[in-house]
C-alpha cells in the first residue's frame, strides 16, 4: 500500500481513511492478547487512533505524540493537532485506555513495534495531569510532555530527577487549572523545569491559538 508504511507492518487495519492532508488515520482492532495495543471498539474504549502523515516517512526522526483525551472520542482530539503533525512529520495517537497497565503497553510496546525514536505524551485537563504523571515516572521511554490546561507537580516525580523537557500552556483566566485566585502558580516549577506559556484571554479550554508554537517544540526536541 503505497505511503503505508509503518503503520502497515505495526497493525492490523480494519480501517483506513485517507484524512485531509494527505496521511491516513487508522483504526485498528487487534486480538485482546496482542501487544502492544489494545483491543479496539467503536466508541474508542480500551483502544486507540493513530494518524501517520505522509510526510511521516521523510522525517529524519521518528517522532509520536500520544494524546490523552478528557473525553472518550480521542479521534476529535487529535484533529488539532493534525496540520502540525503534517507540516513536521511526526505521528499522532490517541488512546483512552488510562490505567497504568495500558498506558505501560501502549507507550512501551508502541514505540518499540513502531520504532519511534521519540515519544511525546499531551492532554487537556485530566489528561494533562495524567501525561505528567506517567511521564516523569517513566523517563525512560517518555521524551517530553506538554500538560494543556495542567501543570506537572513535584510530586509526579516520585521523588527521582527531571530529565526530559516540558511544555506547559494554560489559558491566563483558566481558574481551574490556577485557581480562583492564580495560587497553584505559586508553588508551580519550583522543582518542576518547564517553558510555561501563558494563553492570553482564554479560560480552560483547548488552546487551538497556539497549535503552532506546539508543533515547533516537538520539532525542536
Amino acid at each position: 500500500m503505497k505511503g503505508f508504511s509503518v503503520a502497515a507492518v505495526i497493525y492490523t487495519i480494519i480501517s483506513v481513511a485517507l484524512v485531509a492532508g494527505g496521511g491516513y488515520l487508522i483504526i485498528s482492532h487487534l486480538p485482546s492478547t496482542a501487544l502492544p495495543f489494545s483491543t479496539f471498539s467503536v466508541e474508542e474504549r480500551d483502544g486507540y487512533v493513530a494518524y501517520e502523515p505522509r510526510s511521516y516517512k521523510n522525517s529524519e526522526t521518528k517522532k509520536m505524540v500520544l494524546i490523552l483525551p478528557p473525553s472518550d472520542t480521542a479521534s476529535d482530539w487529535m484533529k488539532p493537532w493534525q496540520a502540525q503533525a503534517d507540516k513536521h512529520g511526526f505521528m499522532l495517537a490517541g488512546i483512552t485506555d488510562w490505567t497504568a497497565e495500558g498506558l505501560q503497553t501502549f507507550v512501551r510496546g508502541g514505540k518499540e513495534k513502531a520504532q519511534v525514536a521519540k515519544m511525546y505524551m499531551s492532554g487537556f485537563s485530566h489528561g494533562g495531569y495524567i501525561s505528567c504523571e506517567f511521564g516523569l515516572k517513566n523517563q525512560d521511554v517518555v521524551d517530553g510532555i506538554i500538560p494543556m490546561g495542567a501543570f506537572c507537580s513535584d510530586g509526579d516525580l516520585a521523588g527521582s530527577v527531571q530529565r526530559i523537557p516540558i511544555l506547559t500552556i494554560i489559558g491566563d483566566q483558566d481558574t481551574w487549572a490556577l485557581g480562583d485566585d492564580g495560587d497553584n502558580l505559586s508553588t508551580f516549577g519550583r522543582t518542576i523545569n518547564t517553558e510555561l506559556v501563558m494563553v492570553p484571554g482564554i479560560g480552560h479550554q483547548f488552546p487551538d491559538q497556539i497549535m503552532a508554537r506546539v508543533g515547533d517544540w516537538v520539532a525542536a526536541h
